[in-house]
């Protein structure tokens, strides 16, 4: 179980005490919103999607996206944009 995450990347504590979920999405979450060289346990990791806001091409967000999904043993079946949210489908493989 991992500490829950606002979709704005602040910890949920709605409920008056800090949520816990399963991981895999809270992992994609920190993924996006973390600068590369920021995690402790994997510098290598970390797309800090704000650096992309104002990109033009919106399909380098998405590759870069895949690839550390990747690192940490994700197995991506799809990554798109829908609704103007990035949506990953996919996860580790005994999920």
């Amino acid at each position: 179980m991992d500490i829950k995450y606002q979709e704005n990347g602040d910890i949920d504590i709605s409920t008056g005490d800090i949520r816990y979920v399963e991981g895999v999405e809270q992992h994609k979450l920190t993924i996006l919103l973390t600068q590369q060289g920021l995690l402790k346990s994997r510098p290598d990791v970390g797309v800090d999607v704000a650096n992309y806001l104002l990109d033009n091409e919106p399909g380098e967000l998405l590759r870069e996206a895949r690839k550390h999904c990747q690192r940490i043993g994700m197995k991506i079946k799809a990554i798109y944009f829908k609704n103007q949210k990035i949506i990953i489908e996919g996860g580790y493989e005994n999920n």
